[in-house]
Protein backbone atom coordinates (compact mmCIF):
# COMPACT_ATOMS: atom_id res chain seq x y z
CA UNK A 1 0.00 0.00 0.00
CA UNK A 2 2.78 2.30 0.91
CA UNK A 3 4.57 1.03 -2.26
CA UNK A 4 1.21 2.29 -4.27
CA UNK A 5 1.03 5.75 -2.35
CA UNK A 6 5.05 6.54 -3.13
CA UNK A 7 4.57 5.53 -6.66
CA UNK A 8 1.65 7.58 -7.31
CA UNK A 9 3.12 11.04 -5.24
CA UNK A 10 6.28 10.41 -7.83
CA UNK A 11 4.32 10.61 -11.00
CA UNK A 12 2.25 13.86 -9.68
CA UNK A 13 5.38 15.30 -8.90
CA UNK A 14 7.10 14.25 -11.67
CA UNK A 15 3.78 15.83 -13.55
CA UNK A 16 3.81 19.06 -12.06
CA UNK A 17 7.46 19.63 -12.77
CA UNK A 18 6.88 19.59 -16.43
CA UNK A 19 9.24 16.69 -17.22
CA UNK A 20 8.78 12.53 -18.66
CA UNK A 21 9.85 9.64 -17.92
CA UNK A 22 11.31 7.31 -20.59
CA UNK A 23 13.94 6.01 -22.38
CA UNK A 24 17.76 7.72 -22.86
CA UNK A 25 16.73 7.41 -25.94
CA UNK A 26 13.86 10.04 -25.91
CA UNK A 27 15.95 12.10 -23.73
CA UNK A 28 18.58 12.48 -25.54
CA UNK A 29 16.04 13.13 -28.77
CA UNK A 30 14.28 15.39 -26.75
CA UNK A 31 17.48 17.54 -25.72
CA UNK A 32 18.79 17.32 -29.02
CA UNK A 33 15.63 18.42 -30.58
CA UNK A 34 15.13 21.70 -27.86
CA UNK A 35 18.82 23.50 -28.97
CA UNK A 36 19.57 25.60 -31.22
CA UNK A 37 21.32 23.12 -33.81
CA UNK A 38 17.84 21.50 -34.19
CA UNK A 39 16.35 25.37 -35.17
CA UNK A 40 19.40 25.56 -38.23
CA UNK A 41 18.08 23.23 -40.21
CA UNK A 42 15.00 25.16 -40.75
CA UNK A 43 16.46 28.35 -41.27
CA UNK A 44 18.82 26.38 -43.37
CA UNK A 45 16.14 25.68 -45.86
CA UNK A 46 14.67 29.46 -45.74
CA UNK A 47 18.28 31.09 -46.60
CA UNK A 48 18.68 28.88 -49.45
CA UNK A 49 15.16 30.22 -50.94
CA UNK A 50 16.15 34.00 -49.86
CA UNK A 51 16.03 36.04 -52.84
CA UNK A 52 17.52 39.55 -52.42
CA UNK A 53 18.36 42.17 -54.95
CA UNK A 54 21.37 43.18 -53.15
CA UNK A 55 23.80 41.63 -55.32
CA UNK A 56 27.01 42.97 -53.48
CA UNK A 57 30.17 40.62 -53.49
CA UNK A 58 30.61 41.21 -49.65
CA UNK A 59 26.88 40.50 -49.21
CA UNK A 60 27.32 37.21 -51.55
CA UNK A 61 30.17 36.85 -49.42
CA UNK A 62 28.67 36.87 -45.78
CA UNK A 63 25.76 34.44 -47.62
CA UNK A 64 28.03 31.55 -48.41
CA UNK A 65 29.16 31.77 -45.30
CA UNK A 66 26.15 31.87 -43.58
CA UNK A 67 24.74 29.27 -45.39
CA UNK A 68 28.01 26.91 -44.56
CA UNK A 69 27.70 27.32 -40.86
CA UNK A 70 24.00 26.32 -40.76
CA UNK A 71 24.80 23.06 -43.01
CA UNK A 72 27.78 22.32 -41.11
CA UNK A 73 25.04 22.77 -38.11
CA UNK A 74 22.73 20.78 -38.99
CA UNK A 75 25.10 17.57 -40.28
CA UNK A 76 26.40 18.20 -36.39
CA UNK A 77 22.76 17.84 -35.28
CA UNK A 78 21.79 14.61 -37.59
CA UNK A 79 25.33 12.97 -36.70
CA UNK A 80 24.09 13.48 -32.91
CA UNK A 81 20.24 11.86 -33.66
CA UNK A 82 22.13 9.03 -34.79
CA UNK A 83 23.78 8.61 -31.68
CA UNK A 84 21.01 9.32 -29.64
CA UNK A 85 19.91 5.76 -31.61
CA UNK A 86 22.18 3.39 -30.14
CA UNK A 87 20.22 -0.27 -29.26
CA UNK A 88 21.92 0.61 -25.22
CA UNK A 89 20.16 3.69 -24.62
CA UNK A 90 16.53 1.84 -25.56
CA UNK A 91 16.37 0.66 -22.19
CA UNK A 92 17.73 3.08 -19.76
CA UNK A 93 15.53 5.21 -17.99
CA UNK A 94 15.77 8.85 -18.01
CA UNK A 95 13.78 11.95 -16.98
CA UNK A 96 13.62 14.86 -19.68
CA UNK A 97 11.98 17.96 -20.66
CA UNK A 98 12.45 20.32 -17.74
CA UNK A 99 12.30 24.00 -18.09
CA UNK A 100 15.42 24.54 -16.07
CA UNK A 101 17.88 23.89 -19.29
CA UNK A 102 20.70 22.34 -17.77
CA UNK A 103 24.32 22.46 -19.01
CA UNK A 104 27.59 21.10 -17.11
CA UNK A 105 30.36 22.79 -16.47
CA UNK A 106 34.08 22.25 -17.98
CA UNK A 107 34.61 20.07 -14.36
CA UNK A 108 31.42 18.14 -15.11
CA UNK A 109 30.75 18.37 -11.03
CA UNK A 110 28.34 20.91 -11.19
CA UNK A 111 25.27 21.64 -13.02
CA UNK A 112 25.04 25.34 -13.56
CA UNK A 113 21.23 26.94 -15.04
CA UNK A 114 20.80 28.89 -18.24
CA UNK A 115 19.21 32.11 -17.05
Amino acid sequence: MRLRILSVFCIFVSLSLNCFIGSHRDACKYNLHESDSAHNCNYLGFSLFANSQNTDINTEKERTETINYLLLECIQYYENLKKCNKEEYKYMPAIYGMNLNPYFSVDRNRVAFRE
